[in-house]
């Protein structure tokens, strides 16, 4: 009998402002992946608003007892101000948390 097969990851970098005008597309393109494992690329974040920072933690914790993960690849400093500022940071588990 063969194993359960493992679900495939896919990268998304994300743009330097993640605004109320960018969080739809967010959404989309994180519901659009729920069926694979994501890393998604935080190196060019330079502000992170509440409407996108809301969209993130909700599928980080949806996330977490499903079989398919989210990494953060090299969150920048201005995501981790900006996530801090929200008073999200405790979300963002560092498990989850990838630094090149």
């Amino acid at each position: 009998m063969a194993g359960a097969r493992k679900p495939r990851k896919k990268s998304i970098k994300l743009h330097a402002r993640l605004d109320t005008a960018e969080a739809p597309r967010l959404y989309e393109s994180l519901s659009r992946q729920s069926h694979c494992d994501l890393r998604l690329d935080l190196s060019e974040v330079r502000w992170i608003g509440a409407a996108c920072a809301e969209i993130l933690v909700n599928a980080l914790v949806s996330r977490h007892s499903c079989e398919t993960k989210i990494e953060l690849s090299n969150p920048s400093e201005d995501f981790m101000a900006g996530i801090q500022l929200l008073g999200l940071q405790r979300f963002i588990n560092s498990d989850q948390v990838e630094r090149s």
